[in-house]
């Protein structure tokens, strides 16, 4: 027989210790998954991983939004990735439990002046499906006062990084709807209150809140957000560690 006792004292010296945590070589977590059975709401492991597999991206998000509070939704909704989130935006405009803030968001995000205008123009004016839905879903639900509030403060007089504000296109838009209603041209409601004011914890940006949660949920954060298009947390993950986590899970 050959001599072990090399191997022997290699094995003792790199062996965890009894009681670690184990490691990979790249340091991706598997999955959490009591995260998974609360997100994915399934009640075992097994379940909980099949179900995400078999979600598409936009249910996958839905139900994690599902599971936050208010000023991370809110925070969140700022970074879909409207070409390919599309079933989510309208689920949070068609939720009583989305803050009239985060409504208001996404509402202006729809360039709902420029609809106004066309329609007004010329009353067989097609908007593209999807901002026409937004558009009256927001006005439908915004004018039955459906929207909660509290949860998120929003000041749409402040000046975003891009220099612009949200109050310019409010006040262009509530202009544009009175004069045109004068004339008896009705293309949408009168929206009372859409420059608030909305009082609330004002939302940090998404990844301060990532930040303060485990490594698992960055990799789910961002899993979900790269199904929809949009890449992030790029400073936190890099690309072999978030390959490998896909790979682990069996997640595409």
């Amino acid at each position: 027989m050959g001599d072990y006792s090399r191997w022997i004292n290699w094995f003792r010296d790199v062996a965890p210790k009894p009681g670690a945590a184990p490691t990979s070589a790249l340091g991706a977590p598997v999955y959490d998954a009591e995260r998974l059975r609360r997100v994915m709401h399934a009640n075992t492991a097994v379940q909980n991983l099949s179900r995400i597999k078999s979600l598409s991206p936009a249910k996958r998000m839905i139900n994690w939004l599902e599971t936050q509070p208010a000023d991370v939704v809110d925070a969140a909704a700022q970074h879909l990735n409207w070409n390919r989130a599309q079933e989510v935006v309208l689920w949070l405009l068609g939720q009583s439990t989305t803050e009239a803030a985060t409504a208001v968001k996404l509402f202006m995000r729809a360039a709902p002046a420029y609809y106004v205008k066309r329609k007004a123009d010329n009353p067989s004016y097609k908007a593209a499906e999807f901002d026409e839905k937004i558009i009256q879903t927001f006005a439908a639900n915004w004018t039955a006062n459906r929207y909660a509030r509290g949860g998120v403060g929003y000041d749409p007089s402040e000046v975003t990084p891009y220099g612009s504000s949200d109050i310019f296109f409010i006040n262009e838009l509530n202009e544009l709807t009175a004069k045109l209603r004068s004339e008896g041209v009705n293309p949408l409601p009168i929206l009372p209150g859409l420059a608030g004011p909305f009082k609330g914890p004002k939302p940090r940006e998404l990844d301060v809140y990532l930040k303060q949660t485990g490594r698992g949920e960055l990799f789910l954060v961002r899993f979900l957000f790269a199904g929809l298009g949009t890449w992030m947390l790029d400073e936190e993950i890099n690309e072999a560690d978030f390959d490998e986590w896909r790979l682990k899970n069996g997640l595409q």
